[in-house]
């Protein structure tokens, strides 16, 4: 989860002559000089770097790994696919100190969907980072006490402070199957691609599109559809019909082409300016960030841009977590309210965890879609 940036800095790219090479010149500018780009095509050729320290340390993981799990045998865990609503409560890197223990079902509340991160370019970081740091036999009840309370354990990928894949010319097939073979077999539910390689996106090119078309196809060809989830947390002005904005359709163009390997979207209404994604009317039915990025509240992603209402959860931040975007509980719950009444169900993200408790989670279901208490 990181600060959005809508155009890009040319000066801040890391490879500019990669960029010249591949897009042409002029086609490496942002929204301002858009009439003279031609949106080339993605090229495969051109990102073939390997994720060798990821690689490595799964390696090493599995290698320790491998007495304890002889012992143990194989694991009874089966992964869970939540349904709508889903309720999805990011952990990563709350905890001012880095000391606190992961979350336990209890502490997080009324949820079905808990997504640790991050597993980055490089390596597991956050609280993922503390989910290998257990023991086998202790990960496997981990995710089984989650499984008890009905929530559902996603790793989650990329990040907003992770090296930008795309910008770094890496490999999507080969990270997509690392990453696909890591949640299989470390018994996740699956997978959330928070991918958010802002320069890349801003990119007049289909070189996003076509590297998350072919990373999320490499996912599903380790956790198939049905049997594991597979959700992204896509910022939402990467819906905008604006192709002046977006040549490539962004996230449009994403849904179109592997958007039904996903089973939904933690679509971030946050990070894009002060005062924005603010009211029930920004965020449900007509977005409040300018021409440039028109058509990405709810209702018109879902009208304007085709995508599944019921994949449309609402991500919000809790306050102090993001730049921009944090609006009260009370306030979220309302517009849960009003969205249901137009026949929405999709859920809601919050971004993070510790913040986003028991207490805060009943606030946002409140009597709409309101948790049957268990049992101690």
């Amino acid at each position: 989860m990181a600060r959005y940036v809508p155009v890009m800095n040319t000066e801040n790219v890391l490879d500019e002559i990669f960029l010249q090479s591949y897009f042409g010149q002029g086609a490496i500018t942002g929204v301002a000089n858009n009439a003279a780009a031609k949106c080339p095509p993605y090229d495969p050729s051109k990102f073939t770097r390997k994720p060798l320290s990821a690689q490595n340390w799964w390696d090493r993981q599995k290698r320790l790994d491998s007495k304890a799990t002889k012992k143990l045998g194989d694991s009874p865990l089966q992964p869970r696919v939540p349904k709508a609503p889903r309720w999805v409560n990011y952990a990563c890197c709350g905890d001012k100190d880095g000391e606190a223990p992961l979350p336990t079902a209890k502490e997080l509340g009324p949820i079905n969907v808990l997504n640790l991160g991050f597993l980055t370019i490089r390596r597991p970081e956050g609280d993922l980072e503390k989910f290998f740091q257990l023991s086998v036999a202790k990960r496997r009840q981990y995710i089984h006490s989650m499984h008890l309370a009905g929530i559902s354990v996603i790793m989650s990928t990329f990040g907003g402070d992770d090296t930008p894949p795309v910008m770094n010319h890496f490999d999507p097939v080969a990270i997509g199957k690392l990453h696909g073979e890591i949640a299989k077999e470390s018994g996740f539910d699956g997978i959330d691609i928070d991918w958010e390689d802002i320069d890349a996106a801003n990119l007049q090119s289909h070189a996003a599109t076509g590297w998350m078309e072919a990373y999320v196809n490499a996912v599903r060809s380790e956790i198939p559809v049905g049997k594991y989830a597979l959700t992204a947390a896509p910022v939402a002005p990467w819906f905008t019909t604006n192709t002046d904005t977006y040549c490539s359709g962004m996230y449009r163009t994403i849904d179109r082409k592997v958007g039904h390997l996903h089973d939904w979207y933690n679509i971030q209404f946050y990070n894009q300016g002060r005062g924005t994604y603010s009211t029930c009317a920004d965020i449900l039915t007509k977005s409040d960030v300018g021409e440039d990025y028109v058509h990405s509240s709810v209702f018109e992603i879902h009208e304007k841009g085709g995508v599944d209402l019921q994949k449309l959860v609402i991500g919000k931040p809790t306050e102090g977590r993001a730049a921009s975007g944090h609006i009260p509980a009370s306030l979220i719950a309302k517009c849960v309210v009003q969205a249901k009444h137009k026949g929405w169900k999709a859920g809601v993200m919050t971004w993070q965890w510790p913040d986003s408790d028991a207490q805060w989670w009943k606030t946002i279901r409140g009597k709409a879609f309101a948790a049957r208490e268990k049992k101690e």
